[in-house]
């Protein structure tokens, strides 16, 4: 360990979060860190609560504040304070969350550029500092994101060494700026959900090693966002991006054989999920009229004959099979682009695959959002399917 001071900036991306800033930002009042090298940038997501007034009223000599012209979700909201900070480091943090003082001590005291480690993630706990939220992450050969350990009883004699990670949780992590910002940023087609995941794996493509930072503690009121999206939603934005990570990012012998497996699952997600028994109206995820459903009336015929003889998409797909079967006309649509991306991740690798998956300690782990992830597939029979996968990589 060693111990600096450069300067830093927190970038806080926010949506309708003024309430969780009040709570918030008295605790970066108090870091132990030398406030000529310290910036404070809430980004503010187009919020509907007046986070804007609030901040220009009460902390304007503290804070300094920016607004997205539109929402850009936590991805973009991210990136647009990286562009904008003047710290040499940047530290992004959940605006649900309060921290201890040593916050910003306790990163620098593990990230040392010299040995490529140019990335950590904070150990983020629960509001009360009693269970883990994040001491370690890893993802299965899918692209599918998990925080090891999430709501264990926190101890505090462990957890207090620095290790390398395979990725850090955007919660709570910093990042050397520039290379932040040369490999890209957080990819903001993931809107929100694994795009700190694939930043992980593209950093250790280019050589760049991501370790935790015991002593920087962050205090979070878990996911209070995301409890405000939708199931259908959350299932899209969990496969699409998955599948996103892995397509850009395995080289061409693993993406050969992976890429054909992960699609079968999620189609297998899709097909598992259309009779258990949730249906809805599809009316229920959009709040306003719907849009063009162009795609699935052109392959509707198909789609009925493919899942089920009397399946009919409108009434008898569940929230999690229609959040799954979503992800399809995306990435058609999506495909070109997708192979630019992966084009210039691949242009820039100088790590191999083989150095890099042991660092995903659970390959074969399955990765259940929900108990109806699997539909009609029993727990049982999904494990034997991964099971299968095991000489892939």
């Amino acid at each position: 360990m060693h111990d600096f001071t450069p300067s830093v900036t927190i970038v806080i991306p926010s949506y309708n979060g003024k309430e969780h800033l009040a709570l918030l930002l008295p605790s970066l009042q108090r870091l132990d860190y030398p406030p000529e090298n310290l910036e404070i940038v809430v980004v503010d997501d187009c919020s509907q609560d007046g986070t804007g007034e609030w901040i220009q009223k009460h902390w304007s000599s503290f804070v300094r504040y920016t607004c997205n012209e539109k929402n850009v979700g936590f991805a973009g909201t991210c990136n647009a304070g990286a562009r904008c900070a003047q710290g040499e480091w940047v530290i992004f943090l959940n605006n649900d969350t309060h921290v201890d003082s040593y916050f910003v001590k306790g990163f620098m005291e593990v990230v040392n550029p010299s040995e490529n480690i140019v990335a950590g993630a904070g150990k983020i706990l629960d509001w009360q500092g009693q269970k883990i939220d994040f001491v370690k992450g890893t993802h299965n050969i899918f692209g599918k994101g998990f925080n090891m350990y999430a709501g264990e009883e926190y101890e505090k004699e462990n957890w207090n060494v620095p290790y390398r990670l395979p990725f850090a949780c955007g919660g709570a992590m910093i990042i050397k700026r520039d290379i932040f910002l040369e490999v890209g940023g957080f990819d903001e087609d993931y809107f929100i959900i694994f795009e700190d995941v694939d930043l992980g794996w593209r950093l250790s493509l280019q050589g760049y090693q991501t370790h935790f930072c015991p002593r920087s503690i962050t205090y979070h009121r878990l996911h209070s966002y995301l409890k405000t999206v939708n199931l259908q939603k959350k299932v899209y934005l969990h496969e699409k991006n998955a599948l996103m990570t892995i397509i850009k990012n395995y080289d061409e012998e693993n993406y050969k054989k992976i890429i054909p497996v992960a699609f079968m699952l999620l189609g297998g997600v899709a097909h598992a999920n259309t009779l258990e028994g949730k249906y809805f109206s599809r009316g229920d995820y959009y709040t306003q009229s719907p849009p063009s459903y162009s795609f699935f009336d052109k392959f509707r015929k198909y789609v009925k004959q493919l899942f089920h003889p009397r399946f009919d998409y409108y009434t008898d797909l569940s929230r999690t099979g229609y959040g799954a079967l979503r992800v399809f006309p995306y990435l058609l649509e999506m495909w070109p682009l997708l192979m630019k991306k992966r084009t210039a991740v691949q242009k820039n690798r100088r790590v191999k695959d083989e150095d890099i998956l042991p660092l995903f300690e659970d390959h074969y782990t399955p990765w259940l959002y929900s108990k109806n992830y699997l539909g009609f597939w029993d727990f049982q029979s999904f494990q034997q399917f991964l099971a299968r996968c095991r000489d892939l990589l």
